[in-house]
């Protein structure tokens, strides 16, 4: 199986002055793919973490490499790999596509934490469980 793919059109709401995505914008749409990645690929219902077990996977760590500019109409997609799934953590990979080129490869962190207080918790089995078996579903074969 493939990684997960979340396609996306760049809105004039997406555009700086310039015309091209503002750089901040593409965190936003990252963030889009990743809560899908959790539905579609994941069978998790990211909502249902946050609203009714209070759970929060808020970013500790962002950064990303912009290759080229993305405008107005270009369709760009979004590749969501894991890069490590830690006790209390996980490290998320995206890679931005249009067309076939690369715009953009970009790392989050996040933490998970208790809502009620913010502070790190123990990742849950079911998180745990479904982040390795989509791992183990993207490596490639041998």
């Amino acid at each position: 199986m493939a990684a997960f793919r979340h396609r996306r059109l760049v809105r004039f709401a997406d555009c700086d002055p310039a015309g091209i995505v503002y750089f901040p914008r593409y965190f936003d749409m990252a963030h889009a793919a990743i809560e899908d990645w959790y539905r579609l690929a994941l069978g998790i219902d990211y909502w249902h973490f946050l609203r009714d077990r209070r759970i929060g996977f808020p970013i500790a760590h962002a950064e990303a490499d912009f290759a080229r500019p993305s405008s107005m109409g270009d369709e760009l997609e979004f590749e969501i790999l894991v890069e490590r799934v830690g006790s209390r953590s996980l490290a998320l990979r995206f890679l931005v596509w249009c067309g076939g080129e690369r715009r953009l490869e970009g790392r989050i962190v996040c933490v998970l934490t208790s809502l009620a207080d913010h502070a790190s918790i123990a990742m849950p089995a079911e998180l745990r469980t479904a982040y390795d078996g989509y791992v183990e579903r993207c490596r490639p074969s041998a």
